[in-house]
């Protein structure tokens, strides 16, 4: 029967690996052919519905056999749709696990022979990057902050901006009881600040807040470790709309003075605005390169309403360059997900 189903490696972020070992059993006499199935019964804790998954894989009599379960957590946290206004906590995926053997054995099939379970653990939204991964053990890593901002310079914030800013928090898969939260600091006065947690001491995050310029942007995106955090970006006044055509020919009864005449067909007149992230340092650029612009959503407040939007990098963006003594940047695409003017009231 099978036996010994145990967490081998992994983190309690479904998008790196979580990765269980199963021993198959060994059958009496001679098999043709042998599995060991693993079951996953998983659920986002927001919804309160469980999901079933199985994953199966060829074994010899006796063999340990490693299988990663993070795909199907994956495809239970798809489910959840991400907001603009960040939730007072991040829902986790709650999940079990079931193990058994089937073999076939005299032309017969076994069906599952020796169910084994394990209460597996609950989940959270997010990722290691590849670099997080090799530098620890192989046995893997707890997340401890949910933001990849670094600390080398204080960020740039717009007066009138909110601040969302995810708390730290040590997560393994036996601990869960909720999932990341993320604060929100209204900045309201100009200079240096610090943004505290809520017991005032733990940690906090120095930030530098400048008038809102005419030109800046607040924007709002999902990061790579599952939550949702704020950036103030400047524009670089240069503007596009991709606006596509379609020539038809309406097609009418012949007549002697009436034709069939051609119509132009135009839609998707959706903005695109060209921005900049300003001046930055070499740990700030890489945060841009591989944090903000690698965002799956992200969100832009125009006019006091979050307009969804999609940010789009350069084909190419030049980093730090040793020869060179220019400031550091990150230029990208903010593509506006509504067609129309953005700015334009309605009529009525």
């Amino acid at each position: 029967m099978a036996s010994n189903l145990q967490l081998h490696s992994g983190s309690p972020l479904i998008g790196s690996p979580i990765v269980y070992k199963v021993t198959a059993g060994s059958p009496v006499g001679e098999v043709t052919f042998q599995r060991v199935k693993l079951r996953v019964k998983a659920g986002l804790s927001s919804e309160g519905k469980y999901y079933d998954f199985e994953f199966s894989q060829p074994v010899t009599k006796g063999e340990t056999v490693y299988i990663d379960i993070s795909s199907a957590l994956r495809s239970v946290a798809d489910k959840y749709e991400f907001s603009f206004n960040a939730p007072d906590s991040y829902p986790y995926i709650a999940f079990s696990l079931e193990a058994c053997d089937e073999y076939m054995q005299n032309g017969q099939n076994s069906g599952d022979v020796g169910i084994v379970t394990n209460p597996g653990g609950r989940a959270l939204m997010g990722r290691f990057s590849d670099l997080e991964r090799l530098k620890t053990s192989r046995a893997g890593r707890n997340p401890t902050k949910f933001t990849r901002k670094p600390k080398t310079s204080m960020e740039v914030v717009f007066t009138g901006s909110t601040f969302l800013r995810p708390v730290p928090m040590v997560a393994s898969l036996g601990n869960i009881e909720h999932g990341p939260v993320v604060t929100k600091t209204k900045i309201e006065e100009e200079g240096v600040q610090t943004i505290w947690d809520d017991d005032g001491h733990t940690s906090g995050t120095t930030v530098y807040a400048v008038p809102f310029p005419y030109d800046g942007y607040e924007l709002r995106f999902v990061n790579g470790l599952g939550c949702v955090e704020s950036v103030c970006v400047h524009t670089l006044a240069q503007e596009e709309v991709k606006v596509t055509t379609d020539e038809l020919v309406i097609a009418r009864q012949q007549l002697f003075n009436e034709v069939s005449h051609g119509l132009t067909l135009k839609q998707n007149d959706q903005e695109r605005w060209k921005c900049s992230s300003g001046p930055l340092d070499r740990a700030w650029q890489q945060w841009f390169l591989h944090e903000f612009v690698m965002t799956p959503a992200a969100w832009v407040c125009i006019d006091h309403i979050w307009v969804p939007c999609h940010i789009i990098p350069e084909e190419s963006v030049r980093g730090f360059d040793r020869t060179k003594g220019g400031l550091l940047e990150v230029q990208f695409t903010i593509a506006l997900d509504i067609a129309g003017s953005p700015f334009a009231d309605l009529a009525i």
